[in-house]
């Protein structure tokens, strides 16, 4: 017995009019089937009888790369930025997209084409080695394949943009700091009472205390050292004012100190921010004496007296002699 789908089928094309045989249902079964379209994720030939046909004489399962969807009459390669690596796709949704740090420049991918190259990132989908939107920005670098900028160290900036490794993050300035990662420029100056070395991530580093006998102005890339015949016993000094004169009596011989460099020598006096301890304008004069860390010349006592410069010690002073 047939079934009442292919009597069906013998009567809408006129076949009953002859003898029902299986030859004629064998014909029509077939005629019909080529009309159905093709199943999706297959190509199927003209001569198809089948929807879903995988003998390459029917037809085949969608390739690699491509999709097929119901009724193609030939695979749609996958769109660029996209690929597969699988058979019997059906519509493009299911092609992959390229993954961040690769790019698909063709159509009909079965695998990303490549990297992304350096000073470049690759968003997913990207279908160029060097994107238009995917220049690397200032303030960071981007090595082969990189799926996003990676922003420069704290302490370092980056002042132009196609950066392809972290060595083109240059160092901080001296004098100044960068306190946050993906700097294009510095953050500002170091403050007074400290000095930034390159590469200071802060305006008061740690490491950066201006010490004692030295001063540091905003945007001191180093310590000033106090000049000669002043000191500085106090850290985090701003300004050459607080540099103290040595004080009278005593000397300061070279620059930077914390503390006075010791007394003046005996035959000499110190006048304050003296820087030797013979100065040359610090003779002891005539008639006068000077024991050692004398701030002024002392006279002699009344009634004596003495000739001679350089005196040490009141012993120096001779009595007058009537004449």
């Amino acid at each position: 017995m047939y079934s009442t789908v292919v009597l069906c089928l013998l009567a809408v094309s006129g076949a009953l009019a002859m003898p029902v045989t299986d030859s004629l249902v064998a014909t029509v079964v077939m005629t019909t089937a080529v009309s159905r379209p093709c199943d999706p994720g297959y190509i199927c030939f003209p001569n198809s009888t089948v929807p879903n046909p995988t003998d390459g004489i029917m037809g085949y399962i969608c390739p690699v790369g491509h999709f097929c969807p119901t009724g193609a009459l030939e695979e749609i390669p996958c769109p660029i930025g996209s690929y597969s690596n699988l058979i019997g796709l059906a519509d493009a949704s299911e092609c992959v997209q390229c993954p961040a740090g690769y790019y698909c420049s063709l159509p009909g991918l079965q695998a990303p084409l490549g990297l992304c190259d350096p000073g470049y990132f690759c968003i997913p989908g990207s279908q160029s080695p060097t994107p238009v939107d995917g220049t690397c920005p200032e303030g960071c670098y981007c090595p082969t394949g990189s799926a996003a900028p990676i922003p420069c160290p704290v302490g370092t900036m980056n002042p132009v943009s196609h950066g392809s490794s972290v060595s083109e993050c240059v160092l901080c300035p001296a004098g100044q700091y960068c306190s946050g990662a993906g700097l294009q420029t510095p953050t500002g100056h170091c403050s007074a009472g400290y000095f930034c070395i390159p590469g200071s991530q802060s305006p008061t580093p740690v490491d950066g205390t201006c010490p004692e006998g030295h001063y540091c102005p905003t945007g001191s890339a180093a310590p000033t050292p106090c000049p000669v015949g002043t000191m500085n016993p106090v850290s985090l000094g701003t300004g050459v004012s607080e540099c103290v004169l040595c004080p009278a009596g005593q000397y300061c011989s070279g620059a930077g100190l914390q503390t006075l460099t010791g007394p003046c020598s005996a035959g000499y006096f110190c006048i304050p921010g003296s820087h030797s301890p013979t100065p040359i304008d610090g003779a002891c004069p005539e008639g006068h004496y000077c024991p050692t860390g004398s701030a002024v010349p002392s006279p002699c006592p009344v009634g004596t007296m003495n000739p001679d410069s350089h005196g040490t010690n009141v012993l120096d002073c001779r009595p007058c002699q009537d004449e």
